[in-house]
């Protein structure tokens, strides 16, 4: 009896060295430091861009056509299609621009962009920045539209959506769409202040 628990505390470090073996290989594919930590910027003065890749857009009308050599999404159908894509911010963000990253080599067609508001319970829709295009073959660039105002983001009334429209074919297509906004909350201070050394003894 005795020789056979000792044959199974044997086995089990067997196999705890053996998963830490492996646990160590597989820690050489992870990356080390800050690569895999998020960078945020505070306050009311610092800019903070979320991007939506063409992937996250929904063809909401027209034909799909596919994606280009770029990754640019492009429609198949005339005159155009239509793409939404919900904006999802926190609550109290200021909304500034968006930017358009498209290429457009066709004289006859364009890319829009538009941001829309909309009231939540079958409420009004409101567009926020006006359409904005492409304009001439400028070929592939980034293409900014300011809001009209800047909209202070009311996730529980509001639902906000990026519209982009493009051409009847691949010579007008997208890649992504970056959303400008400002945090209105301030870093912490590098400091503790004598207030909240209190609050932090207060909570042993």
């Amino acid at each position: 009896m005795k020789s056979f628990t000792s044959a199974v505390v044997v086995t089990a470090l067997g196999v705890v060295l053996a998963l830490g073996g492996t646990a160590q290989a597989q820690d050489a594919f992870v990356p080390k430091g800050d690569v895999m930590e998020p960078h945020y910027d505070w306050g009311t003065t610092a800019n903070m861009i979320v991007t939506y890749e063409a992937s996250d857009f929904e063809l909401f009308f027209g034909s799909y056509g596919g994606y280009t050599n770029k990754w640019a999404r492009y429609c198949n159908s005339v005159p155009d299609c239509g793409w939404l894509a919900g904006i999802k911010l926190p609550a109290g963000a200021i909304l500034n621009s968006v930017e358009l990253d498209a290429c457009d080599s066709d004289v006859n067609d364009v890319l829009y962009i538009a941001v829309w508001k909309n009231v939540k319970g079958g409420g009004a829709v409101t567009d926020l920045s006006g359409a904005g295009n492409t304009g001439v073959t400028p070929g592939c660039a980034t293409f900014v539209r300011a809001l009209t105002v800047p909209e202070t983001i009311n996730n529980l009334n509001n639902n906000y959506w990026i519209n982009v429209h493009s051409g009847s074919s691949s010579t007008t297509s997208f890649k992504a769409v970056r959303v400008n906004y400002r945090l209105q909350v301030s870093a912490a201070p590098a400091t503790a202040t004598s207030s909240m050394q209190e609050q932090a003894e207060l909570w042993p």
